[in-house]
């Protein structure tokens, strides 16, 4: 059998007509036009116009012979997934702020009012945050991963994550005269929940057996792109978690909490549940409630 590799750019736009122009070049000289003749003769106008199929079907379109076929092996450089380069180095990139209950997208005022008081505003006591998680996804040079530092090496990259969610500062909530729990209940319901399961009986932030003052990161949304899931990337991720929040927010982080949701209303993502236990979060009963204590 004959190979012929033929390879394609990210940006190569390749049609069945060209492939089969490639294939009649190969067949020249060999005895067997009149095979590709009636293979083409066969094939419509649009099936020549469509985009090039995975290289093992694609192979199977060829009319193979039984004496020595020639067998097209296609070959894309596209480097899009970690299968396919190594993931050493992440970029975490702020972006708008994402929340179902539009807190802290934008301030209004009038100018010939006075400022108002925000004593008895809520919002200075939780930061709702959202991070995108970038990666190159070839092999830097030096002074291209130095780029990445002053965000000139943004064409480098590629989305590969994204975590949102809320630092609640019950310390603070607490040393002006108010309750975590009531805060968050006024505001979200994925908030109330979250203090109110870390403050039950031999929870973090109960009052006789824990400690209440404590900044509380609920984490509402972490996905990875399906392209690049990975765990062990994933997990490198939520360990630098606390690291994010210090640098954007300012602010140390003493618990993260997740809310694992349910595939449907009866079945529990035991899948989802597993990775967080293995990064060392714990689950309260069979709640879906995951809490990890930082170490400072």
């Amino acid at each position: 059998m004959r190979f012929i590799s033929i390879s394609i750019d990210d940006n190569a736009v390749f049609s069945f007509k060209k492939i089969s122009e490639v294939y009649g070049y190969m067949l020249r000289g060999s005895g067997e036009e009149s095979k590709y003749s009636k293979w083409k003769e066969s094939m419509s106008e649009q099936d020549f116009e469509k985009p090039i199929p995975e290289y093992a079907e694609f192979i199977k379109m060829f009319p193979l012979g039984d004496s020595e076929p020639v067998c097209p092996i296609i070959e894309t450089k596209q480097e899009k997934s970690y299968k396919h380069h190594k993931i050493d180095t992440l970029v975490v990139k702020a972006e708008n702020i994402k929340n179902e209950i539009g807190l802290g997208e934008q301030h209004v005022f009038d100018v010939e009012d006075e400022p108002y008081d925000l004593t008895d505003n809520y919002d200075k006591y939780l930061i709702w945050a959202n991070w995108g998680i970038y990666s190159a996804v070839k092999k830097l040079s030096d002074d291209e991963r130095d780029s990445l530092y002053n965000s000139s090496g943004d064409d480098l990259l590629v989305k590969i994550a994204s975590i949102s969610g809320c630092l609640i500062l019950c310390g603070t909530i607490i040393d002006d005269g108010y309750d975590p729990w009531q805060v968050c209940d006024d505001i979200d319901g994925n908030l109330e929940y979250t203090i109110s399961a870390l403050q039950d009986e031999n929870c973090p932030m109960n009052e006789e057996y824990g400690e209440p003052y404590v900044n509380v990161f609920y984490i509402h949304e972490f996905d990875m792109e399906k392209e690049y899931e990975n765990a062990e990337i994933k997990s490198r991720m939520l360990s630098e978690l606390p690291n994010i929040i210090m640098k954007y927010l300012h602010n140390s982080t003493d618990i993260l909490a997740y809310i694992a949701a349910p595939i449907n209303d009866n079945l529990r993502d035991e899948e989802m549940i597993s990775f967080y236990e293995k990064n060392g979060f714990k689950e309260q009963g069979e709640s879906r409630f995951l809490y990890k204590c930082i170490e400072h």
